[in-house]
């Protein structure tokens, strides 16, 4: 478990006006009244940050010991967004806070089993407005989205986005992978 009094933020992430998805990273600290979760759940699915009107920046690739896995690195069209930081409240137990932060998406990387994505991973910094000028504030973070039952719907969002592939791949593309 997490501690909500180490310096944690979720980001909800959102293309100016709309919402996108929750960023987070993780505390290192043990205690009661925990923050701590490994991925967000979204029924209705999350839009991927940077994903509409992005364009292709490396060809697809096929990932070595995963036969049918291929990869895409994307550039984004629009990487200037905005972000709602949720965290913790130091005041007051079991409250979250929120307050509106810039980010800009780096890249996203796109992962398919022989043409059905499966998982977006973003990687974005954080970034503060001043007189109208944006400037990065912070070192890269990312997310990962998954499809987690084949629906075509990012369901899930995690903060795993340096987990090798192979460790990460849904039920289905696990069991399609091995027919």
């Amino acid at each position: 478990m997490y501690s909500c009094n180490m310096f944690k933020l979720i980001v909800v992430v959102t293309l100016v006006g709309s919402t996108s998805a929750l960023v987070g990273q993780s505390p290192t600290v043990h205690d009661e009244e925990s923050c701590g979760f490994s991925e967000v759940y979204k029924a209705s699915g999350w839009v991927v940050p940077g994903l509409n009107g992005a364009s292709v920046k490396t060809r697809r690739v096929a990932i070595l010991r995963l036969p049918g896995v291929f990869g895409t690195t994307l550039k984004p069209r629009n990487a200037a967004l905005t972000a709602a930081i949720v965290r913790c409240s130091q005041s007051r137990k079991g409250r979250l806070e929120i307050a509106e932060e810039s980010i800009n998406v780096e890249q996203i990387e796109k992962f398919d089993l022989r043409g059905r994505p499966f998982m977006y991973r973003v990687f974005f910094t954080r970034e503060a407005i001043e007189h109208g000028k944006r400037y990065d504030v912070g070192a890269s973070s990312g997310l990962c989205f998954y499809d987690p039952d084949g629906s075509g719907r990012f369901t899930v969002m995690r903060f795993d986005y340096f987990s090798p592939i192979a460790d990460s791949l849904p039920d289905w593309v696990g069991k399609e992978y091995r027919k």
